[in-house]
């Protein structure tokens, strides 16, 4: 009976410690107690709602699960968090904006589980980093500079996909990570000119290191070099 309450304490502590935390509408930066309403800055154990707009600005910033309301923003303003995500260690749901402040203030997320996007989506750089495979969807184009994948089985479209000015970075020709696009879904990549190249990555170049398999049909811009994605059992149109 004394382990049996025990396991039921420790439940409740691991309920208690996965709490939600909401941004106040004037929001503010990510790392500051004004910026929550509670005046509790989240942790990785929390799950966050953005309801204003909310500032990455320090390399520690970090959630469970991210909602990002209609109309709101994740963005940042502090360059010295370049190359240093903010770090979402499950789901990450975007109904509002993830974007770049300026042209200096990159921003860039690291997300462990899955993507649903269904809004603007025009920061600098996403990560996918998990042990299973990662699901995106939503209904609006995804729009960041670069989409890499790092220790994970790859992606897996849950709807049709847009991908406006994204090179995908998934591993090298050699050893390629699947891109799972079942037979009812197309995903598309376009040319944007919402985002500076880096010279890590020719603008030319759609996709690194990436097999498309499963049915689907990828629909490409021209523009685009393909030479570095594999593209087993899908349909490949290029426009």
């Amino acid at each position: 009976m004394k382990k049996f309450i025990l396991l039921i304490i420790a439940a409740l502590s691991i309920n208690y410690a996965n709490s939600q935390i909401t941004s106040t509408s004037a929001g503010g930066n990510w790392s500051e107690t004004s910026t929550w309403i509670g005046g509790v800055v989240p942790t990785a154990n929390d799950d966050v709602v953005i309801d204003g707009t909310v500032y990455h600005n320090h390399k520690s910033d970090a959630c469970k699960n991210l909602i990002v309301n209609a109309e709101k923003i994740l963005t940042s303003r502090n360059s010295n968090i370049q190359g240093c995500p903010c770090k979402i260690k499950a789901d990450l749901v975007n109904n509002g904006s993830i974007k770049n402040a300026d042209d200096v203030n990159w921003l860039q997320v690291k997300v462990s589980k899955d993507i649903v996007n269904n809004g603007v989506w025009t920061n600098y750089g996403t990560s996918l980093s998990g042990y299973g495979a990662h699901i995106i969807s939503g209904n609006k184009p995804f729009g960041g500079y670069f989409l890499e994948v790092r220790l994970s089985k790859g992606i897996i479209a849950g709807s049709d996909l847009n991908f406006r000015g994204t090179t995908l970075l998934f591993g090298d020709q050699y050893d390629a990570i699947d891109f799972v696009i079942n037979p009812e879904y197309t995903v598309s990549f376009s040319n944007s000119d919402d985002h500076i190249k880096g010279d890590f990555m020719p603008p030319t170049n759609m996709a690194r290191g990436v097999r498309f398999k499963g049915g689907g049909t990828v629909l490409v811009d021209d523009k685009y070099n393909t030479d570095e994605s594999k593209f087993d059992d899908v349909t490949l149109i290029k426009e």
